[in-house]
């Protein structure tokens, strides 16, 4: 089979602008926000490559927490970085990794812990996936998050590893019925997910993630 490259049409370039009407007592002006997403993709058998590079700037955003009570106040956020995808797709199973880079910054700097509202300080995610036909009514997988440490806030955010596994049955006698065993949290890590309200802040305690979780679940589709 030839490679395929493909370039969605979401994909090429999109930039557009939007407006949004900040709620305020007083009359306020319009944000601007222009965002943009250039990315390829690329397969040959059972593999695929895929890449992406984006970015969003939002100008004069009036203060949801203003320092001094300056309800004036306005600031420049831009939001920019990478997330690209390796995958192999079998008879029996699939596999893929994930990484994804995101920096969030406030007129020109690292985004400060105190304003998470307008962005998360993601920074480094790789995300595993994989699964396995051991026959066919049991598929074997798992998933896993690992997320580097991230120096670049004010606050440096630590670094966590996660795996979950999972067992699923389909039983072929009744087309649709599937029952999956879970383990969440396999290791029994405990950490705060970069997505977590608090995370960082001097003064909130940011909740923890649940520790090794286990889970039965049946599901029907018909």
């Amino acid at each position: 089979m030839s490679p395929v490259l493909v370039v969605p049409a979401s994909a090429l370039l999109r930039c557009n602008a939007t407006a949004h009407h900040e709620r305020s007592p007083t009359p306020r002006s319009c944000s601007r926000g222009d965002a943009a997403r250039l990315g390829l993709r690329y397969e040959r058998g059972p593999w695929a490559a895929s890449g992406a590079l984006f970015s969003t700037e939002i100008d004069d955003i009036s203060a949801v927490l203003p320092s001094g009570g300056d309800r004036g106040a306005k600031t420049d956020l831009t939001s920019a970085g990478f997330d690209g995808t390796i995958s192999w797709t079998g008879v029996q199973g699939f596999a893929a990794i994930n990484y994804t880079y995101a920096d969030v910054e406030l007129d020109g700097e690292a985004i400060g812990s105190t304003a998470y509202y307008f962005g998360r300080p993601v920074g480094h995610i790789i995300a595993l996936e994989g699964g396995w036909d051991v026959s066919p009514s049991w598929r074997l997988g798992g998933t896993g998050e690992i997320a580097l440490k991230n120096d670049e806030t004010e606050i440096e955010l630590p670094s966590y590893q996660v795996v979950n596994l999972y067992a699923a049955y389909h039983r072929w006698q009744l087309e649709g019925l599937e029952l999956r065993l879970d383990i969440h949290n396999v290791f029994d890590e405990t950490y705060q997910s970069r997505s977590s309200d608090g995370v960082g802040l001097t003064n909130v305690i940011a909740l923890n993630e649940p520790g090794r979780t286990f889970g039965l679940t049946a599901r029907w589709r018909f």
